[in-house]
């Protein structure tokens, strides 16, 4: 059990940029499995099925998101912002980009899927997962 806290552990504020992006791949690692899993629970053989299991698997690839910027920056040491105030600065604008964004996305999905009770739905899912995002984030920028 402590092996799996540390694992999912946040890594503190100060921790090199090196050290956050693996916490990064594990945590896109773990939301893998969980859509792998999701996918294999709700397997119906519709598009809805297959995007799951494809956001799934591209999520526990290697080649997207955090493992594709430790790759380069085994050769480009210089990409990874090490200076803490230009990563809290980038953080922050990342934050504002991708909260609004990821509820404007779920609120069309769910519309396109299930009509205005799917919007309504995908928006709370939306509003909660940012919020949640949100907290992570504030709580790794305290510690």
């Amino acid at each position: 059990m402590s092996r799996l806290r540390s694992w999912l552990a946040i890594p503190s504020r100060d921790g090199s940029p090196t050290e956050i992006l693996c916490w990064v791949r594990r945590m896109e690692i773990t939301g893998g499995f969980a859509l792998l899993a999701g996918a294999a629970l709700a397997w119906s053989n519709d598009w809805l099925s297959w995007l799951l299991l494809g956001a799934g698997l591209l999520s526990v690839s290697p080649w997207p998101g955090a493992s594709a910027i430790l790759r380069k920056a085994q050769t480009r040491p210089e990409i990874l912002a090490s200076d803490p105030d230009r990563r809290r600065r980038r953080g922050r604008l990342a934050l504002k980009i991708i909260a609004p964004a990821q509820a404007v996305i779920f609120t069309v999905f769910g519309y396109v899927t299930n009509g205005w009770g799917g919007a309504a739905f995908f928006l709370v899912l939306a509003l909660v997962s940012c919020g949640l995002g949100t907290w992570i984030y504030l709580r790794m920028e305290t510690s």
